[in-house]
């Protein structure tokens, strides 16, 4: 029997997480990660997943307190030996740069992935 991977996603908003709000007049973060999991068909069947639900933040708003507490979630769900890898989803506009700065004390062999999206939930064509 093969065993499913258990890997933790840590929600932190962005675009992603976004869908239009006629009465804002645009994109407002509206979503949960479980929001998002629930639109991503066959995931379940793929691996369980650990929902770690960080807010709804844009990237282009991070401070470093949110960049060091972001990691410090990273390094919560590492302590778990059942995690096989961890999963950041986040705005883009710091992508890089946040990856670059946990990649730096990323001292765990297993493997850590940031991504985001350049369209909301509601676009057509979603991330």
């Amino acid at each position: 029997m093969t065993r499913r991977a258990r890997v933790a996603v840590v929600f932190t908003g962005g675009t992603i997480s976004m869908t239009v709000d006629p009465a804002a007049g645009g994109a407002v973060p509206t979503l949960a990660g479980s929001d998002l999991l629930a639109a991503a068909p066959g995931v379940a069947e793929v691996a369980d997943v650990v929902v770690i639900d960080l807010g709804r933040v844009p990237a282009s708003h991070f401070s470093f307190a949110d960049v060091l507490r972001i990691r410090a979630a990273v390094d919560q769900a590492l302590a778990d030996p059942g995690i096989q890898g961890v999963v950041v989803v986040q705005g883009t506009d710091t992508l890089e740069e946040t990856a670059f700065a946990w990649d730096l004390c990323h001292r765990d062999p297993r493997p850590v992935v940031v991504t985001g999206a350049m369209r909301g939930a509601d676009a057509p064509g979603a991330d």
